[in-house]
């Protein structure tokens, strides 16, 4: 039986991709595209182990009281190549975090822009926030880009804000509003 990690998440399709709750089982796809010497970069962490990233997972649902994560499925064939977090929801002061992952096969090609297009009208339209933060590295710039192109604008720099591979890094923090909640 598969087990859906978000429970309460929508599922979004495009011409292109299904942006569905991941399940448990698919944690080995998760890790896989987290191991990737590049995604090794992000926020989250180099995944050496499968247990790393299940270790991830769990932390993530048990220290989040509403958490959202999606997998980014390549239609026809159902392909499992990213996901989709939404973490830090905040009813009270109206906004959430978003980070996302892509295999590294498949950037370039919008499918991250297209994908998180889909959690942003999920986050305004249906959640009703009003604002949605996401951090990335100062130097990946392929994040930048998607976060660009989604109409995210820079709210400032985190310095030393990560410590990753015994290093701190800086981190841009960007933003987006939701116009109609104004």
């Amino acid at each position: 039986m598969m087990r859906a990690i978000s429970q309460d998440c929508l599922t979004f399709q495009t011409p292109r991709l299904v942006v569905k709750p991941m399940t448990l089982e698919e944690q080995q796809c998760i890790h896989y595209h987290a191991s990737s010497a590049t995604n090794a970069s992000i926020p989250l962490g180099e995944h050496y182990l499968i247990q790393d990233t299940v270790e991830y997972i769990t932390d993530m649902l048990k220290n989040d009281k509403q958490v959202y994560l999606w997998g980014i499925y390549l239609q026809p064939n159902n392909t499992l190549i990213g996901s989709i977090h939404l973490s830090n929801v905040s009813q009270i002061h109206r906004h959430a975090q978003i980070s996302f992952l892509l295999a590294e096969d498949y950037w370039g090609q919008g499918f991250s822009t297209e994908a998180v297009a889909c959690v942003i009208d999920f986050v305004f339209d249906k959640l009703g926030l009003n604002k949605l933060l996401a951090k990335c590295f100062i130097e990946h710039y392929p994040t930048h880009r998607v976060l660009q192109k989604l109409n995210m604008n820079i709210e400032g720099i985190l310095k030393r804000h990560f410590y990753l591979n015994g290093i701190f890094h800086d981190v841009t923090l960007y933003a987006k509003f939701n116009e109609s909640s104004f």
